[in-house]
């Protein structure tokens, strides 16, 4: 999939150093407490059975988290650049944001 996609070293280290920043930050593991407690909130609200309207609520509420870790991410993955001497992945991350596409 997207290995296939990169076109140039600067497009795989911007990748790799987005990705560090999700460990850094344990996201997944944010993530998955945040959709445990979600669960479990609607769980008890709604009497053991989900909702369309409490599915809709969870989706909702993990879309908005879910960018802004991805925000998160590409700042950070330009503080790496810099420390790595490697500004040229500033131009990368820009051009994928105007491209609307996704690490």
């Amino acid at each position: 999939g997207l290995v296939r996609t990169l076109q140039s070293p600067a497009e795989i280290a911007a990748v790799l150093a987005h990705e560090i920043a999700h460990l850094e930050r344990r996201d997944a593991l944010t993530q998955l407490a945040r959709e445990v407690g979600m669960a479990a909130i609607t769980s008890a609200i709604s009497g053991g059975g989900e909702t369309a309207a409490s599915s809709v609520l969870r989706a909702a509420i993990g879309l908005r988290y879910s960018r802004v870790a991805e925000d998160h991410a590409d700042l950070r993955c330009l503080d790496i650049a810099q420390a790595l001497g490697q500004p040229r992945l500033g131009p990368v991350l820009f051009s994928r944001f105007l491209h609307g596409g996704a690490f």
